[in-house]
């Protein structure tokens, strides 16, 4: 189990250095726990995210009810799989966790923290949503579609064109470790 973890490690930093992963510097090269570093990086993806979310379309109140309908039983018909194949379950899934990361992600940069726990709380928040495979997938569909602009700074910034959503899932494990376990083994430095 160490040496998986160890070689993990070393293939993150390997990417890391080869500025594969972007990012604010400081964030990046360990000083997480410094707010104004990590305010900033909230404040970049903030934007970017942002972006994003002006891209997807609102679903109409009729989208909204046939979704629901759909998709309100305990078993999944037919009809409830063809719903969750449909343009209308991606933009609500996508729609959903991207409001949830602006959420997050406007309290740390806006500084509308009671304390550190809270903080870190918001920050497992943003590693957790930006690694949910369901807001990519959904991404990549509604890019499929025509709807988003791959191009766009909020998708080409977590995107990687070689390796899928890999850049997000890095930024995000580099929160969980950098502040959320550091935080949990009472190691995060205070600011």
């Amino acid at each position: 189990m160490r040496t998986k973890v160890l070689i993990y490690c070393c293939f993150f930093l390997f990417l890391a250095s080869a500025n594969r992963v972007q990012g604010v510097d400081g964030f990046w090269s360990g000083e997480v726990s410094n707010f104004t570093v990590g305010k900033a990086q909230a404040e970049e993806w903030l934007s970017d995210f942002k972006l994003l979310q002006k891209q997807i379309p609102t679903l109409s109140p009729s989208e909204e009810a046939w979704l629901h309908r759909e998709l309100a039983g305990e078993i999944l018909t037919s009809r409830a799989l063809l719903a969750m194949d449909s343009k209308e379950f991606y933009i609500k899934r996508s729609r959903t966790l991207i409001e949830k990361l602006i959420t997050a992600l406007s309290s740390i940069s806006e500084n509308k923290l009671q304390d550190k726990k809270q903080e870190v709380l918001f920050w497992a928040i943003t590693a957790n949503t930006m690694m949910n495979y369901g807001l990519w997938q959904s991404v990549h569909v509604l890019i499929n579609e025509g709807i988003l602009d791959k191009n766009t700074r909020g998708i080409e910034n977590f995107i990687n064109e070689d390796s899928g959503y890999l850049n997000i899932v890095l930024q995000a494990e580099t929160i969980m470790d950098r502040v959320v376990i550091q935080y949990l083994n009472d190691t995060l430095p205070a600011n």
